[in-house]
């Protein structure tokens, strides 16, 4: 009887050792899947500096683009950190912020550059997403 209970307490004790093995190379198997590869479904992470090169920006142009992205980027980051804003308010004012981005874009770049400025930060703004200004 004795055999048997420390028979029965090594073979749990193998089977946990087991499957917490293969629950840790699961984890590593999905934590590789859900990196993604394309340059597309990582575009959203290009710098500004990225995007300036991209979009073949003058340097006149590259200013006015740096600074509105930097304001932006500022003003999003201080109403995150607002713990006095409710979190409609800051749907809201997120909102703005990124209207006044677009329309600061819509100001300083070419309708070739918003439409190339769109494809690389696929799902940037899923609300307002950056159009063409509109044909006078």
């Amino acid at each position: 009887m004795k055999f048997t209970k420390i028979l029965t307490l090594a073979a749990l004790a193998a089977t946990t050792m087991l499957g917490g093995s293969l629950a840790l190379q699961a984890q590593d198997t999905n934590a590789a899947a859900a990196t993604p590869a394309s340059p597309a479904a990582r575009a959203h992470r290009l710098t500004p500096d990225q995007l300036i090169k991209e979009l073949g920006l003058t340097d006149d142009v590259a200013t006015k683009f740096k600074a509105a992205w930097e304001d932006r980027t500022a003003k999003i980051r201080e109403l995150r950190g607002d713990s006095s804003v409710s979190a409609e308010d800051k749907r809201t004012k997120s909102k703005a912020i990124m209207d006044a981005f677009q329309a600061k874009m819509k100001e300083i770049l070419t309708a070739d550059q918003l439409e190339k400025l769109k494809k690389l930060t696929p799902g940037g703004n899923r609300r307002a997403p950056l159009a063409a200004p509109a044909a006078n």
